[in-house]
């Protein structure tokens, strides 16, 4: 397992920590898409949330999902905001809700943008996530 700039253990040190459960006991993988990680394993009837916390799109946060994964491995489920709506460049956190509902393996492939610009460097590349999802 690879996290942008950490090792396979370090990975899975921290993915660990980012595991948690809903009230179904399904278990929920969040990747922090400001820090850009590439990869995350769950099992099949587990979700796997892409969080950016700090996010405001009234200041022009965007982040557009270019390629969607195979929907037989990784279902959307929806996209949440938990946020001050009312305030003009308030932030909160946007969350995409991934279930997986097959073994096997796929790529979600986003970009973000400023102000409709894409940022020069690592930050306006594309953000390739490849999810391995276990029987």
């Amino acid at each position: 397992m690879k996290l942008a700039g950490m090792s396979a253990t370090a990975a899975l040190a921290a993915t660990a920590l980012l595991v948690g459960c809903t009230p179904e006991g399904h278990d929920v993988t969040t990747l922090s898409l400001p820090d850009r990680a590439d990869y995350a394993e769950v099992s099949v009837r587990d979700y796997l949330d892409l969080e950016h916390e700090d996010f405001s799109s009234s200041i022009g946060d965007d982040w557009v999902v270019m390629s969607e994964p195979d929907p037989d491995v990784l279902r959307f489920v929806d996209e949440t905001w938990d946020g001050d709506v009312d305030t003009a460049g308030g932030s909160g956190t946007l969350s995409m809700r991934y279930e997986a509902v097959g073994a096997g393996a796929t790529e979600i492939i986003l970009r973000y943008s400023f102000q409709g610009t894409i940022p020069v460097g690592v930050n306006g590349d594309p953000l390739i996530i490849t999810v391995h999802v276990r029987p």
